[in-house]
């Protein structure tokens, strides 16, 4: 069995404000492609979730939020025709 300790003040890889501004010019830069599909917006909201909404703040109320702070996205591979789909 393997044992660690965590680093009680690690050491951020970069600052909120470097992340936020490297989300921001993807973001821009796509709504400015133009692109109409929406798979490049749902792989950007899968790499960066931040850009999710959330209950409060962004609407003033009204929205339930993510469920455990988490999103989930459909396997490609097990994308099936919706008269196929389970619940």
């Amino acid at each position: 069995m393997h044992s660690y300790e965590m680093d009680p003040t690690p050491v951020p890889v970069m600052s909120w404000e470097q992340y936020a501004g490297i989300v921001q010019d993807r973001l821009n830069g796509l709504l400015s492609s133009q692109e109409c599909d929406e798979p490049p917006f749902q792989r950007l909201v899968e790499q960066h979730p931040c850009l999710l909404p959330w209950m409060y703040g962004t609407f003033g109320g009204g929205h339930h939020g993510l469920i455990y702070n988490a999103v989930i996205s459909a396997n490609p591979a097990r994308i099936m025709p919706v008269s196929e789909r389970l619940p």
